[in-house]
């Protein structure tokens, strides 16, 4: 027969128990209250014909297979957006399709892992490749936490 192990709790001099090696709370970034739009974000891959595997992000702002679509590179950052006279299109399983010169534009390889914010407001899909996401993380994190160095 197992009996359970009794806590060891160490107390203070008047009795009150408290945590053993007790640290500061970290600092946690404080985010602006509420949103002010309704972004679709998910996490994804590119393939080597330029298809995002995710498909939510398409979803969520309303897109079927053959949405027309402007896509293009902007800031290193790509846009697509609905375009009824657009050269692009969802494929037919619902996957973004982000052309070849786009791609190479942004700098995106095969493989490559990115951010998909979608805002159905305006029709919107915009992918933020590796380096987009270093940044606004590094940014972020030296305005809400300060300089870690």
């Amino acid at each position: 027969m197992t009996r359970p192990v009794t806590p060891l709790i160490l107390s203070s001099a008047d009795g009150e128990p408290r945590r053993p090696l007790s640290r500061p709370p970290l600092p946690l970034a404080a985010l602006a209250q509420g949103r002010s739009r309704s972004w679709h974000y998910a996490v994804s891959t590119i393939d080597n014909r330029g298809r995002v595997a995710e498909t939510s992000v398409v979803r969520a702002v309303g897109w079927v297979a053959g949405t027309r679509l402007n896509v293009r590179e902007q800031g290193r950052l790509i846009a697509a957006v609905l375009d009824e006279q657009g050269v692009f299109h969802v494929s037919r399983t619902g996957h973004l399709l982000i052309p070849v010169a786009v791609r190479r534009w942004a700098g995106l390889q095969p493989g490559d892992r990115v951010l998909l914010a979608g805002d159905p407001d305006r029709n919107l899909i915009v992918v933020h490749p590796p380096e987009a996401i270093d940044a606004m993380v590094e940014q972020l994190h030296a305005i809400r936490l300060g300089d870690p160095a």
